[in-house]
């Protein structure tokens, strides 16, 4: 069993054949790059047992071999950039799933019923040219892939273009540095939903739905650092949700939802602020300000045509102002979402979400910190 780091990147597909010349790349290489091209098979029962409990089981047709992995999301690390993953995988002599290789402990037993009967079938497949750099860059060991191709369900397709840069060796705060210098110099943003969670909603014919503030434990005997990682990361969870279904169209609940993320955040560095990291701190709270003031105004629209001018609309027997006013205001709702959605797409944000991202991931600690329930006690 292997346990999987990486940060993902996705990038305009003509933007891609830029990639290998950014110095970035051309000082950190350290042997050389590999070209390969991989059809992936993704398995599951008939109700998606697998996905709802965090697992992805796929066949990888590579050459005349087939390489069966089975990846499990580890638990409490949902909501991060830096994604965490067990992994299993063991070479196989068929195009489907041999469960008598998986070795995950407990789930060949929970599977068997459903293969003995049949029931494991395709969800959806991967086809892709994957591009593989080695590097060697801030005393860490990172294996960078460039892929391109498509994701298939039936007769529906989406495009793969993304990078993902996976930790081998050394201190996670690489991957981060270097997908900083990336961000940096091409127009790519982080990217939080892995293939398997893209192909599932493929297959399902899942629009991007708004997603609420989900439910938060802390404990008492946690350190404060750790209850504030713990809320930050709950607020992030929200607000990456969101920021999909934005980019994705113009559904006045994600915006909303996606606001409250943000809110929520700046909350958290409030109510935490005196214990954190000055510099931080500062260099942070100013970012979440400047996203929240954008997206504003989409919201505020929003607001205005629901609550003010739908129902006066509906209460006035002469339509030809109100109809005017309201196509006015439409004109300004879609110049705000046009707005919402350059913000998310900005060099700026992607490179504040770095930053935070690194910055949960470090051992950057609270002042003082003697523990959640006596902080909380003293504020």
């Amino acid at each position: 069993m292997e346990r999987e780091l990486e940060l993902k990147l996705r990038l305009p597909a003509e933007e891609a054949r830029h990639l290998a010349r950014q110095p970035a790349i051309c000082h950190a290489l350290s042997g050389q790059p590999r070209t390969t091209r991989l059809l992936t098979v993704y398995y599951d029962t008939p109700d998606n047992m697998l996905a709802r409990q965090g697992m992805a089981l796929r066949v990888r047709h590579v050459g005349k071999r087939r390489l069966q992995t089975l990846k499990v999301a580890v638990d409490g690390h949902d909501g991060e950039a830096l994604r965490r993953h067990d992994e299993w995988t063991a070479p196989i002599r068929s195009d489907t799933p041999d469960l008598t290789r998986l070795v995950h402990p407990g789930l060949r037993d929970r599977l068997g019923r459903h293969a003995a009967a049949g029931r494991l079938r395709e969800v959806f497949r991967t086809e892709f040219k994957r591009r593989t750099f080695p590097l060697a860059t801030g005393g860490a060991h990172i294996e960078m892939a460039l892929d391109e191709g498509e994701i298939r369900a039936g007769h529906r397709g989406e495009e793969i273009s993304e990078v993902e840069l996976e930790l081998k060796g050394g201190a996670p705060s690489a991957v981060f540095d270097l997908a900083r210098r990336l961000v940096a110099a091409l127009p790519m943003h982080v990217e939080h939903r892995t293939k398997a969670d893209r192909g599932y909603a493929l297959a399902e014919g899942r629009g991007l739905e708004p997603v609420a503030a989900g439910a938060l434990a802390l404990e008492a005997e946690w350190s404060v650092w750790r209850g504030f990682v713990a809320v930050a990361r709950n607020c992030l969870r929200q607000l990456y949700a969101n920021e999909v279904a934005v980019l994705a169209g113009s559904d006045a609940e994600a915006v909303h939802q996606l606001r409250v993320g943000v809110r929520r955040l700046r909350a958290a560095f409030s109510a935490f602020g005196r214990a954190l990291p000055a510099a931080e701190v500062g260099a942070l709270k100013p970012e979440l300000r400047w996203l929240q003031q954008t997206l504003g105004p989409a919201r505020d629209w929003d607001v205005f045509i629901a609550e003010t001018l739908d129902p006066l609309r509906a209460a006035t027997a002469a339509q030809d102002g109100i109809d005017a006013l309201v196509a006015a205001a439409m004109a300004a709702r879609r110049e705000a979402y046009e707005q919402a959605r350059a913000t998310l797409r900005s060099q700026r944000y992607a490179l504040f979400q770095i930053r935070l991202e690194q910055w949960l991931e470090s051992e950057g600690g609270a002042t003082g910190d003697s523990g959640l329930g006596d902080f909380s006690v003293r504020a």
